[in-house]
């Protein structure tokens, strides 16, 4: 099967164009071959075409930012300013990093409507605010994670205790 736009191209002292260096980018994982052939002209002989195989491993993941989330007080939750984030060296619209609260470094006490978020930008969706912002005073921990396509590897749940501090209090005259 010939990858689409890779049919014949010609390489010149060694190199490839940027278009074809882009399609050889966006290749899946997977056994691919190559075949090599030079034409006769008027100064040399045709050579045999020459097949090499190769292989476009699975790329192994990781954080280009480690996941966080800007701490507040309780009754102060913000989604503007209270961010969450987290950048995967692979990810992308259909398997995006997601989040989960939970009461427990493990993430298995999960917090209701705080489990598989995501946090386009760093803001959540208002529902999710909503929960984040019903959460009491209180340590917590924010776990992200993206799971493994055909093409990269996942990145295992990375926990990060954050905390809800006391509101302040104080009289009212």
């Amino acid at each position: 099967e010939i990858v689409e736009g890779l049919g014949e191209f010609v390489v010149s002292d060694g190199c490839v164009g940027a278009e074809l260096a882009a399609i050889l980018n966006a290749l899946d994982a997977g056994t691919y071959y190559l075949t090599a052939r030079v034409e006769e002209t008027v100064n040399y002989t045709a050579v045999e075409p020459y097949t090499v195989r190769f292989d476009v491993l699975v790329a192994d993941n990781s954080w280009n930012v480690t996941p966080y989330i800007m701490q507040w007080n309780y009754g102060g939750y913000d989604k503007t300013l209270n961010v969450i984030e987290a950048e995967a060296r692979y990810a992308d619209e259909n398997n995006p990093v997601r989040f989960t609260v939970s009461t427990d470094a493990a993430g298995k006490d999960v917090i209701g409507g705080l489990s598989a978020f995501v946090a386009p930008d760093g803001v959540v969706s208002d529902d999710v605010a909503a929960a984040l912002a019903e959460l009491d005073a209180g340590l917590y921990y924010l776990t992200s994670t993206v799971r493994a396509t055909d093409n990269y590897g996942a990145l295992a749940p990375a926990a990060m205790k954050f905390r809800i501090s006391k509101a302040a209090n104080y009289w009212d005259e």
